[in-house]
């Protein structure tokens, strides 16, 4: 004879893996950053390219899958900017999307701008996210 328990044990997961397979979460987002230092005499050039890029990216009609483009400037321990010192954060829902980014004509025009030599230094890596800014949204 079954009890109101045992019917219930049987609609409920056996463990967390069960668990994690009936709920899905949305696919993490692909995340890239750049340090990238540039000839200096060629560092506004480098600079409008990137904001045409940004613009671009993040306009929501070219790039429906970029979520953030950021473009800093590195500031030294005294406090100056180094204006040919830049920072490229990029989050997109996907690396597909990234793909497409760097597809792009104005992405192509940066590459262009590395391969003449105007790039003096670039660390470039993929991050993982831990915590976004209204990530519960």
């Amino acid at each position: 004879m079954a009890t109101a328990a045992s019917s219930d044990a049987a609609v409920t997961p056996k463990d967390d893996e069960d668990a994690a397979t009936t709920t899905s979460s949305p696919p993490a987002p692909f995340i890239k950053c750049c340090i990238v230092e540039v000839q200096p005499h060629r560092a506004q050039e480098f600079a409008k390219l990137c904001q045409t890029g940004q613009s671009k990216a993040t306009n929501g009609v070219e790039e429906p899958g970029c979520i953030r483009l950021d473009v800093l400037n590195v500031v030294d321990e005294q406090g100056e900017v180094v204006h040919h010192k830049f920072i490229i954060y990029e989050i997109f829902v996907d690396e597909e999307a990234y793909q497409q980014h760097v597809q792009k004509p104005y992405s192509q025009e940066i590459g262009a701008f590395i391969r003449s030599g105007g790039v003096v230094g670039e660390n470039a890596f993929v991050a993982q996210k831990l915590f976004l800014t209204n990530d519960d949204k």
